[in-house]
């Protein structure tokens, strides 16, 4: 039988696939209901005139955790079901449910008492942060009913996880802040989308397929974004313009340090070293293989 047909058949050991056709269709509705969930609104002032959905709130990293969730489990699934990916996958599926949990209690308690605002703001919950959280519950259940395989993990595999976490992390802010950049002016945006791509690109081709010139173009391009990212806090870039009160912490004649640079500036920095670690732990190990050819007599 063709080993496709004993995928269909159940991994050719006579068990049906329902159970793992039903799990795999319930984590890619629960990922789907969260980005759902980050597209509607979440809460909407002034009787209804102003709509604020999740984007505009937690809903963007809520997407972005279900996007590196997806990504996991098909990584899973590709690495023969390691027990350790799917602990990792659910943990994630975990901080979904929290964060949409914990933003709709804190909607639903600002809208039931608003303080002073509360006659002219007239707020109202909006269906986002429940869908989301709901999303999550679907995708928990999805991970945690399918079964993990005897898939092991490679050497090396879960410093490349940091690696391509901490660069996916860094990603994801970039393009979360490209609306604030592509206001201030276009050669701004345009870097930071770049950068964003290019982060995410690697992070993904890390998993994937691992070269050692991927580590290197990850090393220049956190090396970039880092020298970058210093000289706009402290002189200011040239065709930056930021915003003259922004919250955060100033460092210098430039931009304010806020949360979000912060995370990203820790993310590269951390990446750039874990990437230089790896290149060196590649050519002990190719020390290593030449040295095992050399005592079995190969040249």
């Amino acid at each position: 039988m063709s080993s496709a047909t004993d995928m269909v058949l159940g991994g050719g050991h006579g068990r049906p696939l329902a159970v793992p056709l039903a799990s795999w269709s319930a984590a890619g509705a629960g990922a789907a209901a969260v980005v759902a969930g980050a597209l509607l609104p979440w809460v909407t002032l002034f009787r209804g005139l102003t709509t604020v959905t999740g984007i505009g709130a937690d809903g963007f990293f809520l997407v972005g955790l279900a996007v590196g969730t997806a990504l996991l489990l098909a990584w899973y699934e590709r690495l023969g079901r390691p027990a350790s990916v799917r602990r990792l996958a659910a943990a994630m599926a975990m901080a979904i449910v929290a964060v949409s949990a914990f933003d709709w209690w804190r909607i639903v308690h600002f809208v039931s008492d608003p303080g002073a605002v509360g006659p002219l703001a007239a707020p109202s919950a909006g269906p986002g942060p429940a869908v989301a959280a709901g999303g999550g519950l679907l995708l928990l259940t999805g991970i945690l009913v399918l079964r993990p395989g005897a898939g092991r993990l490679p050497r090396g595999t879960w410093p490349r996880v940091a690696l391509a976490g901490s660069l996916a992390v860094a990603a994801w802010i970039h393009f979360d802040i490209l609306g604030e950049h592509l206001g201030q002016t276009l050669l701004l945006g345009l870097g930071t989308a770049g950068f964003g791509v290019a982060q995410a690109a690697l992070a993904v081709l890390l998993l994937a397929r691992p070269r050692r010139w991927a580590l290197d173009l990850v090393v220049a391009v956190d090396a970039a974004l880092i020298f970058f990212y210093a000289f706009n806090v402290l002189i200011g870039l040239p065709f930056a313009k930021p915003e003259p009160f922004s919250p955060g912490l100033l460092l210098g004649q430039g931009e304010a340090v806020g949360l979000r640079g912060a995370v990203a500036l820790i993310c590269e920095i951390s990446g750039m070293g874990a990437a230089i670690w790896l290149r060196g732990d590649v050519r002990q190990r190719r020390r290593e293989a030449n040295n095992g050819l050399s005592v079995l007599g190969r040249p």
